[in-house]
């Protein structure tokens, strides 16, 4: 009896969301130029759809499109459905029959736009959502949707066409099963693609807006980025399926390769890479789910394909093969080796064989599960022993020499290896055929491209590297000083010349070493130290040297410490006292200077200095020892205000010169505003210039003699407002 275990998608109700994304994929083709010079493009959406999911909603009509220059949106474009067709079914073994409720219908919405060639190119995109809710390899699969898009190059004169993927995905996958599937792309414009498994983008939401950005159909959809779909652990872009081995694709021919371990449906993302000229013009991307069904089948014979376990190509004699093949009660390996036939055979699941030579096999397996549904299958095999070679170039790279002798290396050859050598047009043999090449001189330093290809019992290797002649190197080197204080800095410099990396080891005479090409050294005692450096070359011309640099003086430095008391007093007693504190051991000179321009030469023990004026003052202490060294200490003394406001009762603006002013004195103030009413409270003088007195004048006419009122407002260096109201006696 067949026993089949199929997957049946069931999925939950839900009225407003739809269920039944599978894939799609965005792809335009170049028309030509329009009259104005903008590029025709015919862009062709296509979309696969589950038509068995419950609830599931039909295909868009119509479906939306957005184009975007950046984040720019330039165009919607609203495309009608047209005609929509089944996934035919292809059994992954005779032995299998269909499965049951399973339905892939797709279709195609193709339209023609006009572009004008722009910075930046242009993003066409559609949205959708939802996917199953069946889907294992995502989080919460039925909140994510899917984002299809395309792009056009920036300024696009040449009109370009994004690659196409020509062939549909398969319907199902039998778990344990050995897959290969060409999920090739074809380029119209002939351009290079590069394959790679990719993260599926998310789209839309289940937001119940028509049209808005989180629901089912995003109108117009959004600009790029685009965020990720969420994988379920152990699952990504690059490993969307378990399996054993894992999903593959082959770089450059795009063919995808998995034996799937897991029952499910999976989100499976293949990016074409497309290039011209090696400048990446942009990325193609089909997003399909693969359905992988526990087909427990009676007959189902497979073989390992060479190419999922590419380290068996030229790997020796001994190959491991294993069977793909499932419920088999028997196995029977012929190898077609003749070397060892009738015994080139074996009966076991996975045999480990060892070939009598080299070449190419076409293995046979049949298997028997008993019950009467055979099955045989053949792969083709090719042995080969290993081979890595690589060359020597021995002699000197060093001008004016430029002759070599090369030196094959690597796998031991046989005698009938083929060995070809190219040393391009410069050497005085530009093709050598042979394992040992005669000692070749090149006409000019290079470089010079040499390059070995091997080729044994079909084994290919091949090895090119560079060659080049150089200048001898030069060595010198300098330091910036033979003499410094203390605490100062030397620089030092490598001043050799050669045409390859050098290598320095300074040392510099304390102990203290450095591979710093140029260096700058701080010597921490005072003495003599006698510098030197070794230099060389590792590539290329290989030459060194050691220098001696003539030896550095390290005088000592002065100490410079200045005190001062208080460092802060008040403008009524200014004064303040300065001490040098310095204790020097060498003849030592040293200054005061106070930043109110005052100088104290030969300043050693005190000095008292009384301050004129309010405000922060800087006392700078220089000493100068016999050798010319400096050292300097500062201190920061603050002569601050008193808050004082000074306010007479009474003046006599009778011009005999006596007290014909109302003059307010103010000390420690940073603003000042008086006022001076009349008995009406009419303002007749006003001033924010505590310098500025009252002649007892209103509008340059004498005001009458009496009783006026005033007001201040002050607020003095801490902040604090003070108020002050009272009576002027104005006496004639």
């Amino acid at each position: 009896m067949v026993l089949l275990i199929w997957v049946i998608l069931i999925i939950a109700p839900f009225s407003a969301i739809p269920f039944h994304i599978v894939g799609g994929e965005l792809s335009y083709i170049c028309q030509g130029t329009a009259p104005n010079g903008n590029k025709l493009y015919q862009v062709r959406l296509t979309i696969y759809r589950d038509c068995n999911s419950l609830n599931g909603a039909p295909f868009d009509n119509p479906a939306i499109i957005g184009i975007y220059n950046n984040t720019t949106f330039v165009q919607r474009l609203a495309l009608p459905l047209q005609s929509t067709f089944l996934l035919p079914y292809s059994a992954p073994s005779p032995c299998a029959p269909p499965p049951p409720n399973t339905c892939i219908e797709h279709t195609s919405y193709v339209t023609t736009v006009s572009l004008p060639p722009v910075p930046g190119g242009y993003t066409i995109v559609y949205q959708r959502c939802c996917r199953n809710s069946t889907i294992i390899n995502l989080v919460n699969p039925d909140f994510n949707g899917a984002t299809y898009m395309a792009t056009i190059p920036s300024m696009d004169t040449a009109c370009n066409s994004s690659p196409a993927f020509p062939n549909h995905p398969p319907l199902i996958l039998c778990r344990n099963m050995g897959f290969n599937y060409p999920h090739h792309a074809i380029d119209p414009d002939g351009d290079s693609l590069f394959y790679t498994l990719c993260n599926a983008y998310h789209g839309g939401g289940r937001d119940n807006i028509p049209g808005g950005p989180t629901s089912p159909q995003p109108d117009p959809p959004l600009p790029p980025p685009y965020p990720i779909v969420t994988y379920a652990p152990g699952y990504s872009g690059a490993n969307p399926m378990m399996g054993n081995p894992s999903m593959t694709i082959n770089p450059f021919t795009g063919l995808l390769s998995v034996n799937p371990s897991v029952n499910g449906i999976h989100v499976v993302t293949v990016c074409a890479q497309e290039w011209r000229n090696g400048v990446l013009l942009g990325v193609h991307r089909r997003d399909y789910q693969f359905t992988v069904y526990g087909c427990d089948l009676s007959k189902f014979a497979t073989i390992r394909p060479q190419n999922l376990i590419p380290q068996t190509y030229c790997a020796g004699l001994t190959i491991p093969f294993v069977s793909y093949s499932n419920n088999a009660i028997s196995y029977y390996w012929k190898f077609n080796d003749p070397g060892k036939a009738p015994a080139d055979t074996a009966n076991v699941q996975n045999p480990v064989y060892t070939f009598s030579d080299t070449g190419v096999y076409n293995v046979m397996l049949v298997i028997d599960a008993g019950n009467g549904c055979k099955d045989t299958a053949y792969e083709t095999y090719e042995v080969r022993y290993p081979l890595q070679v690589y060359f020597e170039a021995q002699g000197s790279l060093c001008l004016p020499n430029t002759s070599l002798q090369f030196k094959l290396k690597g796998t031991p050859l046989s005698p009938q290896a083929k060995i070809n050598w190219f040393f391009g047009s410069a050497a005085s043999l530009s093709f050598f055929q042979g394992n040992s090449p005669p000692t070749i001189v090149f006409n000019n330093p290079g470089p010079h491209l040499v390059k070995v290809e091997v080729e044994d019992f079909g084994c290919k290797s091949e090895y090119s590297n560079f060659v080049q002649f150089y200048a001898p190197p030069s060595f010198s080197a300098a330091g910036s000083a033979q003499s410094v204080c203390l605490g100062e800095g030397v620089q030092f410099f490598n001043q050799s010349v050669a045409e390859t990396p050098l290598i320095c080891l300074w040392n510099f005479g304390d102990g203290v070493t450095s591979t710093l090409c140029n260096p700058t050294h701080f010597y921490q005692k005072p003495g003599f130290y006698i510098p030197t450096l070794k230099v060389y070359t590792a590539v290329g011309c290989i030459d060194s040297s050691e220098i001696t640099l003539p030896p550095i003086e390290v005088y000592p430095s002065p100490q410079s410490v200045l005190d001062a008391k208080p460092l802060k007093a008040s403008i009524f007693f200014p004064e303040i006292t300065f001490k040098n504190q310095s204790h020097n051991t060498t003849n030592t000179q040293s200054n005061l200077y106070i930043s109110d321009g005052t100088v104290i030469q030969n300043f050693t023990q005190q000095y008292k200095h009384s301050f004129a004026d309010t405000g922060r003052y800087t006392a700078v202490l220089e000493s100068v020892n016999e050798f010319g060294c400096e050292a300097y200490d500062s201190v920061t003394v603050w002569i601050y205000p008193e808050i004082t406001i000074f306010i007479p009762n009474a003046f006599t603006p009778n011009g005999d010169g006596i007290n014909d002013n109302f003059e307010v004195s103010v000390t420690g103030m940073v603003s000042y505003e008086i006022s001076i009413f009349n008995r009406w409270g009419d303002i007749i003088f006003q001033s924010n210039n505590p310098k500025k007195s009252w002649d007892g004048r209103h509008q340059n006419l004498p005001v009458p003699a009496g009783v006026y009122q005033y007001v201040i407002r002050a607020i003095d260096y801490l902040g604090v407002l003070h108020v002050r109201r009272g009576n002027i006696y104005l006496i004639l």
